[in-house]
């Protein structure tokens, strides 16, 4: 995600926010990789304090899978005995939640700094949490 900023004297900012999602293609085993990739590309015009969601980025997928003894298990009704069949969607949406805050001086900056730090010390409790 690449996000630019640009602010004015009365703390309206302006969001250019381009996002890239990439993953490898249908071809990954052969000799030239691909890869699939989602560009998503928005300029967005706020105050400063204000939430957005950015949504857009999409994917599904379905997959269908049989395993077993090789011509038995097509057998209709009795291949069931000699084989398994999978099905399985897989749907994946992107939504990201962006608050700019504009920083005036140096005052702004370490209230700023300080909160940042709380809410690193914070989410590192929540990951190192233990049951």
């Amino acid at each position: 995600m690449q996000v630019n900023a640009r602010v004015n004297p009365s703390g309206v900012v302006t969001l250019m926010i381009n996002q890239q999602i990439s993953s490898p293609g249908a071809g990954a085993g052969s000799l030239t990789p691909s890869f699939n990739q989602q560009v998503v590309q928005t300029q967005i015009t706020m105050q400063d304090g204000d939430t957005i969601a950015i949504g857009g980025l999409i994917s599904e997928s379905n997959s269908y899978s049989t395993s077993g003894i090789p011509l038995l298990n097509r057998i209709p009704i009795a291949g069931a005995l000699f084989g398994t069949r999978s099905y399985s969607k897989d749907r994946t949406e992107l939504v990201i939640f962006m608050t700019p805050h504009v920083i005036y001086d140096t005052n702004d900056l370490m209230e700023a700094s300080e909160e940042v730090k709380a809410r690193v010390k914070k989410l590192l409790k929540m990951v190192n949490y233990k049951d």
